[in-house]
């Protein structure tokens, strides 16, 4: 084993217990196997360690002004970095291997305990960088920055080729904090980024060959100031002829404001590129929420809040599925809740307290929500008794109005509410079609309300099992108008139009090819 050490006078000084603030210079070559490196530096400190071999061990350990450590391993080992001060650290750290990729351990541990005055450029700063590495591999970063909401954390990891089973930790404490993540041609490497600080700044980026790749981002903003979250998964595949890929994810976070929660999760094997999950969340207000959890493949989420307190939350599982909310205004609720093959979920808020609940499950079912205005609630359940197909579900509402569609059992129900308040008491909507009893199929509903405190309920089933397309359509006019349709069988058609106040109509048709008509009012 050879070994070449180069130590400075300074270093030399240090041992002799050098005056706080003097220059420390320490320099440490070291080539052959198991080799082991301690730097101990109080004052104005500089170390740099280059170690050729398995094995390596390097530790460093400064406290004073202007921290500066560079250690850089060939072929794998173990790395500790830990840097106190007052003016900030940086700190870089790689390690790589040719041949036999070893197990590769950093961590580095930064922190400023603000003494000093305040200062822009007053950083903590970390890079680590680990090329082919093994089994076990790892990086923790600990950042703190204490110079009055002044200083930054900084915080760059990066793991090249073949790095397997490589857990990534990075906690940023203060000031204004950035973490970078990136992995190339990996396997199963998994990031974990918490930060708590003035302005946070977050960009996770995973290119795997094979396993799952999660990330998780987890922000703290101390009041009024920017959160910024991004992660990007792709699968490059681990085999090329025949093609095998990985778990395919797509993700993305973007926040601007204060106290805003975003989390996505995606699971599921993808047999080709193609077949990758994809999800968004925007959030731009203050203390938003947006959940998105998906397995399986082919699936899309989109998510964008602008606003303050909105909520929205999105589980889908099965093959393509597709949801989008877009909620602008202030207190909105969106909940999608999708299990199948090939369902869809469109909502649109606008305004103050709506709320929209979707669930559907079957195959081909699709639902349209847009409510524009103050306290419209909507509910739509497709498929979630027995699991019907192509099934339809469209509600508009403006104002004060509550739609409840329910199409549990059958395929090829469709169901169309239009409600718009005038300024009164709240519009109810209730359509029923083979929700609870033997499915009803190729049935219609369309409902439309206009003025305040009108009542509408539509329930079409087909118990006898004669064939079901069954058919109602209504429309108030006014003001608390109460309309109810009832219907089972086959082929049955019913039309009521109500228009001034206070009208009652009540329809009920059981059998095959019957028809009905009402038009009351003005």
């Amino acid at each position: 084993m050879k070994k070449t050490i180069l130590a400075s006078a300074s270093m030399l000084a240090l041992a002799m217990s050098a005056p706080v603030f003097a220059q420390n210079v320490s320099d440490i070559f070291q080539s052959g196997g198991s080799n082991g490196a301690t730097v101990n530096q109080t004052g104005t400190n500089t170390s740099e360690i280059d170690q050729t071999g398995s094995g390596a061990v390097a530790d460093v350990t400064q406290a004073g002004t202007n921290n500066d450590s560079t250690i850089t391993q060939s072929g794998g080992g173990t790395v500790t970095v830990d840097q106190s001060g007052i003016t900030g650290s940086t700190s870089n750290v790689t390690t790589l291997a040719d041949d036999n990729p070893p197990e590769s351990t950093v961590s580095v541990t930064q922190t400023d305990d603000g003494s000093s005055s305040a200062a822009a450029g007053q950083a903590n700063e970390s890079t680590v960088f680990q090329d082919n590495v093994n089994i076990g591999s790892s990086v923790t970063v600990s950042q703190t920055q204490n110079a009055a909401g002044a200083g930054q954390n900084s915080s760059l990891v990066t793991q090249g080729r073949n790095a397997t089973n490589g857990d990534v930790f990075v906690t940023q404490t203060g000031g204004d904090n950035t973490s970078i993540y990136s992995s190339s041609t990996s396997t199963d490497n998994d990031a974990f980024i918490t930060q708590n600080g003035q302005d946070n700044l977050s960009d996770v980026t995973q290119n795997f060959q094979n396993g799952g790749a999660i990330a998780t981002v987890n922000q703290t903003n101390a009041g009024g100031a920017l959160n910024s979250a991004t992660i990007s998964q792709t699968s490059a595949g681990f085999s090329t002829n025949p093609a095998q890929f990985a778990i395919g994810a797509d993700a993305t976070i973007t926040q601007n404001g204060e106290g805003n929660i975003a989390s996505i999760d995606q699971t599921g094997f993808a047999a080709s590129a193609v077949e990758s999950n994809e999800a968004s969340s925007d959030q731009q207000g203050d203390f938003n929420t947006s959940e998105i959890v998906q397995s399986g493949t082919l699936g899309s989420a989109t998510v964008l809040q602008d606003g303050d307190g909105n909520e929205s939350s999105i589980l889908q599982s099965g093959t393509g599925q597709f949801a989008d909310v877009t909620q602008s205004g202030n207190d909105n609720l969106s909940e999608i809740d999708q299990d199948g093959d090939s369902n869809e979920a469109t909502v649109a808020q606008s305004g103050s307290n709506g709320e929209s609940f979707i669930v559907q499950a079957g195959a081909n079912n699709i639902a349209f929500v847009e409510q524009i205005g103050n306290g419209g609630i909507s509910e739509i359940y497709q498929g979630d008794v027995a699991g019907g197909s192509n099934n339809l579900a469209d509600v508009t509402q403006t104002g004060l109005n509550r739609s409840v569609i329910g199409q549990g059992t059958g395929s090829g129900n469709s169901a169309t509410v239009i409600q718009t308040n005038t300024g009164g008491a709240i519009n109810m909507s209730q359509v029923m079609q083979g929700d609870l009893v033997a499915g009803d199929d190729n049935t219609a509903a369309n409902i439309v309300q206009t003025g305040f405190g009108n009542e509408s309920t539509v329930d079409q089933s087909d118990t006898l099992g004669l064939g079901g397309e069954n058919f109602a359509e209504l429309a108030q006019v006014g003001s608390n108008n109460e309309s109810t349709i009832t219907q089972d069988g086959f082929q049955n058609s019913a039309s009521v139009s109500q228009t001034g106040i206070g009208n009652i109509s009540g329809v009920t048709q059981t059998g095959m090819g019957n028809s009905a008509t009402v038009s009351q009012g003005m």
